[in-house]
């Protein structure tokens, strides 16, 4: 019996658009049991239902219709639901697309919402399993979703290339869907009808075990009534049951060679799923070395060409070389040419500052000896004024000296003459 592996939900909306899932994928490890833990109002129910609709499309729970999530939205939501097949089966992933019947592109009055289901049938990993399938484009921050149409017909082309491991129906291709879910062991009756009724009330199956205490009340009065139903909707036609028998058998019997026809294919595909997987380990082997060939064939043409450009680099860095030496060298020539005329002006304004300095020194030797005359005139014209001075002064004092002798013998005289006064009284 296959087992829920992984469920993604893409672009879908609820709770009056408060919550919004935008691409989702839920891991089951293989088919483990799960809890979906939610407050009051979370919107378990809605999830619920939103699950039901790659196995049966449209389906009501608690007497609410899908298409009242639809209204006003232009973009389709995509549920995908995977498989893990018995035994040697690889995955079934089972998915549906839907969108609002006024931007489908068809005009449909009963149907609100429209949409088609598709089946893919892979070992392994691939271009259309639950996670690589191109549903939606990341574009830098922006996911952008595949519109309904364009959806629809990659999936119809990749039917018409694959018809053996892919399949897609519309919306009116119901029958066909549900011949195709029961080739891999998924009934929608049962999933209608029973997994389906015990989701469509708040109680779900604690309410059913409080109201049937055992399995013969269970047996009795929900899963034969519940049987009864389904034959009997319209009691009118009495005949319907015969019918109804009448296909039973029949159904029984194509189901035992179905299963017969099943059980060698089944056999059949384990092998055939080996050699699948080896075959394909053995093309992904290829494709890797081809790809690396392709990597190392690259890879060789560009080492060439860049061994070619950096030959051209290298010779051209030798000549941009031996420039740059002959430029430096005659910078230096330059420099040293530039150093020896500097050294030269400087030599020159030496040489012109010493021989001025020679001349200064000259002039300064020939004033000073100017200056030693002038003082040694200065100095000749002073002694010769002080002789001219002691001179002045001799001559006075000769004066005085003549002076002196002329009243000394005034003197002598006077006392000559004093002395003949006296002899002479």
């Amino acid at each position: 019996m296959p087992r829920i592996n992984r469920i993604r939900i893409i672009n879908f909306s609820y709770n009056n658009d408060s919550r919004h899932i935008q691409d989702e994928t839920f891991n089951f490890h293989g088919g483990e049991n799960a809890l979906l833990s939610l407050a009051n109002g979370g919107g378990k129910s809605v999830l619920v239902q939103l699950l039901f609709q790659p196995i049966v499309p449209e389906i009501r729970i608690q007497g609410r219709r899908i298409n009242a999530f639809f209204r006003k939205k232009r973009l389709p939501a995509y549920v995908l639901i995977e498989w893990k097949l018995d035994g040697a089966g690889g995955y079934l992933l089972t998915g549906i697309g839907m969108v609002s019947a006024e931007v489908s592109g068809v005009e449909d009055e009963k149907n609100k919402v429209k949409y088609f289901t598709f089946t893919s049938n892979y070992p392994g990993s691939n271009a259309f399993d639950l996670a690589h399938i191109e549903l939606v484009k990341q574009s830098g921050n922006i996911l952008e979703i595949k519109p309904f149409r364009e959806a629809w017909e990659m999936m119809a082309d990749k039917e018409k290339k694959d018809l053996y491991h892919f399949g897609c129906f519309y919306d009116d291709d119901g029958d066909r869907y549900r011949k195709r879910l029961a080739e891999f062991g998924i009934a929608q009756d049962e999933w209608r009808n029973i997994i389906a009724k015990i989701n469509d009330s708040e109680g779900g199956l604690d309410e059913i075990f409080q109201k049937y205490k055992n399995s013969s009340q269970l047996l009795n009065d929900w899963i034969i009534k519940t049987i009864e139903k389904v034959i009997f909707k319209d009691r009118s036609e009495a005949h319907r049951l015969e019918e109804m028998l009448a296909g039973l058998v029949r159904e029984v019997i194509e189901n035992e060679r179905f299963i017969l026809e099943k059980q060698v294919l089944d056999e059949f595909l384990g092998v055939y799923g080996e050699q699948v997987g080896a075959l394909v380990e053995l093309l992904n082997r290829l494709e890797e070395q081809k790809l690396i060939g392709g990597k190392l064939a690259a890879l060789n043409s560009y080492l060439n060409t860049e061994t070619i450009v950096l030959k051209g680099t290298h010779e051209q860095n030798k000549e941009e070389l031996v420039t740059i030496n002959q430029e430096q060298l005659r910078i230096n020539l330059e420099e040293r040419s530039n150093t020896y005329w500097l050294r030269s002006d400087e030599h020159a304004l030496a040489a012109s500052r010493l021989a001025e300095a020679e001349k200064n020194s000259q002039e300064n030797e020939d004033k000073l000896e100017a200056a030693k005359r002038s003082g040694k005139i200065m100095q000749a014209a002073g002694l010769r004024a002080e002789i001219r001075g002691k001179e002045a002064d001799l001559s006075g004092i000769d004066e005085k000296l003549a002076t002196s002798r002329s009243q000394c013998d005034t003197d002598e005289r006077m006392r000559n003459l004093e002395y003949s006064l006296k002899k002479l009284s």
